[in-house]
């Protein structure tokens, strides 16, 4: 992540938590209290992890695991009984609405990050393979 200070008129690079480059599955994102924040998933567990700042030391940062979430109840898929492997990707993030788009096997979901709820998606994995999550609006008529 690269993050840019305005006031300062600095860049500086942000390193996200370790473990994550190679996971393939994580975002950034924006936390409950607007500061930046990380989601990794791969099924069953989602894990939310928050950017501190050191209350003395502005300038240090640690990444700290905030949520651990076991994704079978919320997703509506129940555990399976032999060793098969999951094929799960974390596919999109919507910052406006706070939810990201799931793969599991074959089926998307969307699940609101505030309230852990999901929705199944239409459609097959193959047809969610380039998905960018938007939210339009259009402005009001002025006359």
């Amino acid at each position: 992540m690269l993050e840019f200070d305005l006031d300062r008129q600095s860049l500086t690079v942000i390193k996200g938590p370790s473990g994550m480059i190679d996971s393939g599955s994580h975002r950034i994102i924006k936390t409950e209290q607007g500061t930046v924040g990380w989601v990794r998933f791969s099924f069953p567990i989602l894990e939310i992890w928050l950017r501190k700042k050191n209350c003395q030391q502005q300038q240090v940062t640690t990444w700290l695991l905030h949520k651990t979430v076991d994704m079978h109840d919320i997703l509506g898929i129940p555990p399976r009984s032999s060793n098969k492997v999951w094929h799960s990707k974390l596919r999109g993030y919507d910052e406006a609405n706070n939810v990201i788009i799931l793969l599991v096997d074959d089926s998307a979901y969307m699940v609101d990050l505030n309230s852990m709820k999901s929705t199944k998606l239409d459609g097959r994995r193959s047809s969610m393979n380039r998905c960018h999550p938007f939210t339009s609006f259009y402005p009001p008529v002025i006359t």
